[in-house]
């Protein structure tokens, strides 16, 4: 069994920024997503 490290300032401080970047990323592919969909169904009543 693995002993587990203990916790420092600079881990905490890697877990924050890694849970911002996730934040930032997470919002880009939404807007991607939303853009996207926004085209497909611009273009849908075209192809009918």
């Amino acid at each position: 069994m693995s002993v587990a490290s203990p916790i420092t300032a600079e881990s905490l401080v890697e877990i924050a920024d890694d849970l911002y970047i996730s934040k930032l990323l997470s919002g880009v592919a939404v807007t991607w997503v939303l853009y996207d969909w926004i085209l497909v169904f611009e273009d849908g009543p075209l192809t009918a």
